[in-house]
């Protein structure tokens, strides 16, 4: 069941139809490489819930997929095939099989198929035979575990340095979830761009096993191709139908851990010439705020000894002339709109942390009489601006949390955040 690497990922430096190597007797000899795979990167795990997820990856020609999975590596006896308004996939860049059926707090084990398609016309359709991932295992979320833990990655801008090394250090901490807080990328033109920069940073598995949760960065909604980024980073079902329209807000329950993900939109008001009448990101943001007081008063956050919101712009800054995101000139540094919409929410249920990015550089915002949260924001690309992993693990009932310096492989910040106390909630 187990698949080599190299034929898991296409190797860049076959480049012809045929090699050419050294046999013993210094001859040369010529060879045909093996076939092109068609899996173009590893398998990202997306919108993880109590008893679904989404496995995600890309093609390097017309293809379907699938996946195999079950409680035991051994037992792959479950399949689910991505079938969709009675269409199974079919794509040339990028394929998703939705999970559902699953237990919370439980592990599972899958691999994906990929089958190349040959489509001439609607009754000439060949299927070749599909070549499989590795086997991997990821873990639902469940609050009746103890502990949880979280990494945050944020405004790589595709600096392939700063992204083998956020792969690096994710891999070592092994965090429960992996969050990538906005500006991935610098502006979008196309599906090479996304699937070489967010697919397989740095030819690195980053969420095979452990769930990526996306927040989008102010780049992120930019460059003619913005529009296609939800084929790869998948929005999410919200239950609560009125907010389906919300499919990059959401929470994520695990152990003593809430996990709050919300979008700031652009760093410009809608307003601006730069958008040219193509921005609507002011009621987007009021909308998160109508979804946001509904979640937060359920049984699912209101438990949770720590809630933490993740967002790429801050939602403060202590500087009298910080540019709040409303201004005909400059932009934000920090989302005075968001924070109108969402801040009396998160005071009112004792929310402790805030992730945010956006600034290029660390700091900390320490919490305040008027303001119950403290506020990390995470570095920038490259040594210069320090590009940082925020980690947040649940230990002896604190939640601490580690920043690392990547560049200068030390921890340039450590905290502890006490359980959050019993709020009333109307």
């Amino acid at each position: 069941m187990q698949t080599n690497r190299r034929q898991f990922i296409r190797s860049a430096g076959v480049v012809g139809a045929s090699a050419m190597l050294w046999g013993a007797e210094g001859k040369s000899e010529e060879t045909t490489p093996p076939p092109e795979s068609l899996f173009d990167s590893y398998c990202v795990l997306q919108n993880p819930t109590e008893t679904s997820i989404s496995v995600t990856w890309t093609v390097t020609a017309p293809a379907t997929g699938w996946i195999e999975w079950g409680k035991s590596a051994e037992k792959l006896d479950q399949k689910a095939d991505g079938a969709c308004f009675g269409l199974r996939p079919y794509d040339d860049q990028v394929i998703t099989i939705p999970l559902s059926g699953l237990e919370p707090n439980t592990t599972y084990y899958y691999r994906a198929a990929c089958a190349k398609v040959d489509f001439v016309h609607a009754y000439d359709v060949t299927t070749h035979q599909p070549e499989f991932s590795p086997v991997y295992s990821f873990t639902t979320p469940g609050k009746n575990t103890p502990g949880g833990s979280f990494a945050v990655m944020n405004d790589t801008h595709q600096h392939l340095e700063t992204l083998r090394l956020a792969t690096a250090k994710l891999r070592e901490l092994q965090a429960d979830y992996t969050l990538w807080n906005g500006d991935l990328l610098n502006d979008i033109y196309d599906a090479k761009q996304v699937a070489q920069f967010i697919m397989k940073p740095a030819d690195a598995p980053f969420a095979v096993e452990k769930p990526l949760l996306l927040v989008r960065g102010n780049h992120d909604h930019r460059g003619p191709w913005a529009r296609n980024l939800p084929r790869y980073l998948t929005p999410w079902k919200h239950e609560n139908t009125p907010y389906s329209d919300l499919g990059y807000s959401y929470v994520v329950r695990h152990g003593d851990l809430a996990l709050i993900g919300l979008d700031t939109g652009e760093d410009k008001p809608d307003f601006r010439r730069e958008w040219a009448g193509l921005a609507s990101f002011e009621p987007y943001i009021a909308r998160q705020g109508e979804w946001l007081a509904e979640v937060m008063a359920t049984e699912t956050v209101q438990t949770a000894p720590f809630i933490v919101v993740f967002c790429h712009i801050p939602l403060f800054d202590e500087r009298p002339n910080a540019n709040p995101g409303t201004l005909e000139t400059g932009y934000s540094t920090w989302k005075k709109l968001a924070a109108d919409h969402w801040g009396a929410t998160l005071q009112k249920h004792g929310v402790q942390l805030v992730v945010a990015a956006h600034v290029h550089s660390h700091r900390v915002d320490p919490s305040s009489e008027s303001r119950c949260w403290t506020q990390i924001t995470g570095g920038g690309p490259g040594a210069k601006q320090h590009a940082t992993i925020i980690h947040g693990t649940v230990q002896n009932g604190l939640l601490k949390i580690d920043v690392h310096d990547l560049f200068a492989a030390k921890i340039v910040t450590s905290l502890e955040i006490p359980p959050r106390k019993a709020v009333a909630v109307a």
